[in-house]
């Protein structure tokens, strides 16, 4: 966790980088959108990944967290990524049921057919995890 203000212990302690990117994936997985505004003001890498390679985006879309998903998207994250299992935010929020995040994530502009290396869907993917409410989502906005 970054220190809390005042400037001074900030600047005594600076957290590194690492520290930060570190702190910001922790956000990501709690939901803590106050933590992650925070610390991707103090310096956190948005591009940050874990030992799995997952970023804070795909750590909170997989986890739920629209609050996170939404901050990191106004800060630049991006919706989709290349050469990754599971490429896009979409993809993650569908495989787990995340009805309100996919909705959010759609209106954003992801791409409802974006598909893994594997050739899924997040239509395929809902639709094997019996999220009913995704899948009637997806439908209706033309998967």
């Amino acid at each position: 966790r970054v220190p809390a203000r005042p400037a001074e212990a900030m600047a005594a302690e600076a957290p590194s980088r690492d520290d930060l990117g570190r702190a910001l994936l922790e956000a990501a997985r709690i939901g803590d959108a106050a933590e992650a505004a925070r610390v991707l003001a103090a310096g956190a890498p948005l591009g940050s990944v874990n030992k799995g390679r997952w970023t804070a985006m795909d750590i909170a879309c997989q986890a739920g967290h629209t609050s996170v998903a939404t901050l990191l998207l106004d800060r630049g994250a991006k919706l989709e990524r290349r050469n990754f299992e599971r490429p896009s935010a979409l993809l993650n929020a569908a495989w787990c049921g995340h009805t309100e995040l996919c909705r959010t994530l759609l209106d954003r502009g992801a791409d409802v057919d974006a598909k893994n290396r594997y050739g899924v869907v997040a239509l395929m993917q809902a639709t094997g995890d019996d999220h009913v409410e995704v899948v009637q989502l997806l439908l209706d906005r033309g998967a």
